[in-house]
C-alpha cells in the first residue's frame, strides 16, 4: 500500500492508532511500537487536526465512500508536515467500519488545508 502513498496509518473507531506503515513511520518520525494505542491527536495534532481526523472518521462511519482532504500533522520533531490525506473505512466481522485507514500522500509546505466530502455509497 505504501507504493500508492507516502504512508499509511491505520486508526481503530476510537481514533486510537491501531499501526502505521514504515513509510509513515519515516515520514512522520514515529514507530508504530511506540504510538500504538495512543490517540491520534495526542501524537500527531498540529492546529485542529484532531477536529478534522474525527469529521473525517465520523463521515466514513455514516457511509462515505472516502474523504479527502489536506493536514498537517505535527512529526515527533515537531514540524509540521502536510499531506494530502484519503480516509476509508475497514470493514469489521459484522461488516460495520472496525478501523480508518489513512493514506498519506506529502504535499508542499504552505498547502491549503481543506475538506472535501465525496458523497455517501449506495442510493440516498
Amino acid at each position: 500500500m505504501d507504493a500508492l502513498s507516502d504512508g499509511i496509518l491505520i486508526l481503530d473507531r476510537h481514533l486510537r492508532i491501531d499501526t502505521m506503515s514504515p513509510a509513515a513511520e519515516t515520514l512522520l518520525g514515529w514507530t508504530s511500537d511506540e504510538v500504538h494505542g495512543k490517540p491520534a491527536s495526542d501524537v500527531f495534532d498540529e492546529g485542529g487536526l484532531a477536529r478534522e481526523i474525527e469529521s473525517a472518521a465520523l463521515n466514513v462511519f455514516a457511509g462515505a465512500k472516502d474523504v479527502r482532504m489536506v493536514l498537517r500533522f505535527r512529526a515527533r520533531d515537531g514540524r509540521p508536515i502536510p499531506c494530502e490525506v484519503r480516509a476509508v473505512a475497514v470493514p469489521g466481522a459484522m461488516g460495520s467500519p472496525s478501523e480508518i485507514v489513512y493514506a498519506l500522500t506529502r504535499v508542499a509546505d504552505g498547502a491549503e488545508v481543506t475538506t472535501r466530502r465525496p458523497a455517501k455509497t449506495g442510493a440516498g
